[in-house]
């Protein structure tokens, strides 16, 4: 009989300094919006570029803010990932989706137009989507709520869903950005 043979693991060096990395998460677009459990792309970076090969589907079953993804792709790796959360979906969705040098430029011009314009008056009892409304306008201050249904009504009239969605993203980030400061 035979004894049976094992494989070791190796973990690359890159693997381990990874694992230790402390650094701030400030890449672009992982700096867009800070994601609760967040940690370093270089982990996710070289874990897939340890264990999978280009071309290669990696899965992420809990993608939250969509780091792993994001790194997989910039490796050439497929990706498929999903979140129970609607939040970290939208999240990881608009990351991923490649905007174009002609979605920059209609962005910009969006964002130049939206700044002439002047925001209503804050006092104004403002209006979100339908499916917004029961769960955050009972906790928003007026003020806040007629900005924000301003600012959705104006992104709501961009052309593309990746525009969209992108810009909701930097309104989220300013929103993230806000709080922060308080």
């Amino acid at each position: 009989m035979k004894a049976k043979q094992t494989q070791r693991l190796v973990m690359p060096d890159a693997v381990l300094d990874a694992v230790l990395c402390q650094s701030k998460v400030s890449e672009s677009p992982h700096s867009f919006y800070k994601y609760p459990a967040r940690f370093a792309p270089s982990f996710a970076r070289e874990i897939i570029r340890a264990f999978s090969k280009e071309g290669e589907l990696v899965l992420d079953p809990f993608c939250g803010g969509g780091t792993t993804l994001l790194e997989a792709m910039s490796l050439g790796r497929r990706v498929t990932g999903m979140d129970v959360s609607a939040l970290a979906t939208f999240i990881a969705r608009a990351k991923t989706t490649p905007i174009s040098v002609h979605d920059r430029r209609a962005i910009e011009r969006w964002c130049d137009a939206v700044a002439m314009q002047t925001p209503p008056d804050c006092h104004e009892k403002g209006r979100l989507p339908k499916n917004a409304r029961e769960h955050y306008e009972r906790n928003l201050p007026d003020r806040v709520r007629a900005f924000l249904s301003w600012a959705i009504t104006k992104i709501e009239r961009m052309d593309k869903p990746r525009q969209k969605s992108f810009t909701r993203l930097i309104l989220l980030s300013v929103g993230q950005w806000a709080l922060e400061r308080v």
